[in-house]
Order: C-alpha cells, then sequence, then structure tokens
C-alpha cells in the first residue's frame, strides 16, 4: 500500500511490484475486503480514513511510505504504529542504497495464541506474527474459552496447538493466574509438549492493576522474563527473521538474527538496531531475512525515541546493564 508516494516513488515502487503481476497483482484506487479474496492487491495512493480500515481486515499488509513524511516522521509513523501497522518501507532517497524488502509472505506454519484486551496490540502483534508464519489467535474473551481449547488440543494432540503464547498481564477479562495454573497443570501431564510451547509473558508497568509478586512464582516455571510491550514488539520484530542455524550468514558485518527463544530463555542483554544502509558498506549479501527485517528496523528507532518503563527478569540476582536499550531484560 503506498503512503504519501511522489509520482518518482510510484514508479519505484511498481519495479519492486513488477515480478508479483504473474500471481495476480491487483493495483485498485480503493480497499475492498472482497478484492482480496483473488489475491494481492496494491493501493498506490492510500489515505489515513482507508489505512484505518484496512487495519480492522487484520489481513497481513506493507506500506510503501514516501519521503512525504520524513518532515514529520514521527508524527506519520505514529500514525502508522497505533494502526497497528509494523511492516513499513520507506522508501529511499537518491543518496540511500535501495534495499528492497521481502515480498514474499511465508505459509503458515506455527500457531500463536495472543491474549490481551487491548486492540492496538491485537492489530500490531498479529501483524507481526503474520510475517513471521504465525496464524494467530486474538479472541479469547474468558477463562472458560481458554481452557476448554487447551485441553481439547492437548488431549487430541492437535497440530494447531500454540507454540507460542503471549499473555498480557494487564488483562481484565482473563484471570491469568489461573492461566499461568492450567498451563503448568497441563505440561506437568504432557511434558513434551512444554518444550515445544514458548511463552512471553508482557506488562506496561506505568499501568496500575497486577502486582507481578503474587504470581511471580507461578510465572518462574513458564519464562525467565517480564517484557514490557515495546520491548515484546521489537523482539518479535527480530524474532520473526530469524533463520535456522544452517542458513545463517558467514559475514561478520551482520550478525545472525536471533531467535523468539533466544529472547525469551537466553541471555539477551540488548536489541540490536543499525541503519540499514550502514550494513551495506563493502560486499555484504543481503539475504531473505534481512531483507525482511527492513521492514521492522525503523520500530526500534520509533520506540526508542519515547521514554518507557522498562520489564524486569524473575531472578533474584540479575545483573544490571544499564547501558543498553533492552535495560529491563538482563541476563541472569
Amino acid at each position: 500500500m503506498g503512503y504519501r508516494l511522489s509520482k518518482k516513488e510510484r514508479l519505484l515502487v511498481d519495479y519492486l511490484l513488477f515480478p508479483l503481476q504473474s500471481t495476480g497483482l491487483k493495483t485498485l484506487n480503493e480497499p475492498f475486503f472482497a478484492d482480496l479474496s483473488e489475491g494481492i492487491c496494491y493501493y498506490p495512493e492510500l489515505s489515513d480514513s482507508s489505512l484505518e480500515i484496512v487495519t480492522e481486515w487484520m489481513c497481513p499488509v506493507i506500506i510503501f511510505a514516501g519521503k512525504k513524511i520524513r518532515e514529520e516522521s514521527h508524527y506519520h509513523l505514529g500514525k502508522l504504529y497505533n494502526y497497528g501497522l509494523p511492516a513499513v518501507w520507506k522508501v529511499p532517497e537518491n543518496d540511500e542504497p535501495v534495499i528492497f524488502p521481502a515480498l514474499n509472505l511465508p505459509d503458515t506454519r506455527h500457531h500463536a495464541y495472543f491474549i490481551s484486551e487491548n486492540p492496538h496490540y491485537r492489530k500490531l502483534f498479529r501483524q507481526i506474527l503474520r510475517f513471521g508464519a504465525y496464524n494467530t489467535r486474538v479472541d479469547f474473551q474468558s477463562n472458560e474459552g481458554l481452557e476448554t481449547e487447551l485441553k481439547r488440543l492437548a488431549e487430541s494432540k492437535d497440530s494447531a496447538w500454540p507454540s507460542l503464547i503471549i499473555v498480557d498481564l494487564d488483562s481484565v477479562k482473563i484471570d491469568v493466574q489461573s492461566f499461568f495454573y492450567l498451563l503448568r497443570s497441563l505440561f506437568q501431564k504432557n511434558p513434551v509438549m512444554k518444550g515445544k510451547t514458548s511463552i512471553l509473558v508482557m506488562k506496561d508497568f506505568a499501568k496500575p492493576g497486577l502486582d507481578v509478586r503474587t504470581i511471580a512464582s507461578s510465572l518462574k516455571p513458564l519464562t525467565k522474563r517480564i517484557f514490557h510491550p515495546h520491548e515484546a514488539i521489537l523482539a518479535l520484530s527480530e524474532g520473526m527473521c530469524a533463520s535456522k542455524k544452517a542458513d545463517k550468514t558467514v559475514d561478520i558485518r551482520i550478525k545472525p538474527f536471533r531467535s523468539i527463544e533466544d529472547f525469551l530463555y537466553g541471555k539477551v542483554t540488548e536489541f540490536r538496531y543499525e541503519d540499514p544502509a550502514k550494513l551495506l558498506a563493502g560486499t555484504v549479501k543481503i539475504n531473505s531475512n534481512f531483507n525482511r527485517f527492513v521492514m521492522f528496523s525503523w520500530l526500534s528507532e520509533y520506540l526508542s525515541s519515547d521514554k518507557i518503563s522498562s520489564g524486569v527478569v524473575l531472578n533474584p540476582e540479575p545483573v544490571i546493564d544499564p547501558g543498553n536499550f533492552f535495560n529491563g531484560i538482563r541476563s541472569p
């Protein structure tokens, strides 16, 4: 979807999208949900009102943003962030190298549950996870519904069992303490299943609500960290791009992307943000994972410009590194 593109920028985006014409790409003036049933759609002149409509569809969206947004970059990128559209490719200016984003959307290979009543986070996290090949459910409204579904999947050994569960501790409709008790009970009966499931817990500590100390003992068997939502966004944005070890580049100028498991259970002490242009110094091989990360790299710059509360480590003696961006995600 084109957002504030000049004529020259539209030509560059047309060039980028040209290979998709063989797959039935349609260029349309206004977005209609029915058009999506016929394949990939491109809207070159999307208005702010149309952007808001598209986010309600919950389909994967890439925004091609023109340099018209540069003068008020934080304002316009803030709009896209608030609309829940994290995949943004800022069309480069004349003196910048062109790194095209990855347009191939991977087939869904995993399932994720996102447990939160925050409509903004529902949109944003579902978009990020879809680009990482996750089919995500966000519609849970009660503990009863969650319990019924998880028990059914566990008993039937259904392949739709979520390999990633994201829990917002600021949820009200879901009693998170009861939910974590349910998970521990299911994992005790199915130890193998525990090894196949990653748990990401997040909370905005600036908001009143649940006292984490009351559920720390329940969380420790399931996860090592509680993320601030902004930290969770950044961790997932990189984790969605992580490839298998055999596929990682050997070029020392590009560190391998870290997986979701690295962030949740490893000793991650910082979030790496580097301008994509800087990574082109010399003859650097840009693989498909890096091209996908290009769409999300702006999030680090955007979120780090705000003063945010950090997450915490569920460890009595964390090693504190005050200099890293993830200053609440510390090595045990």
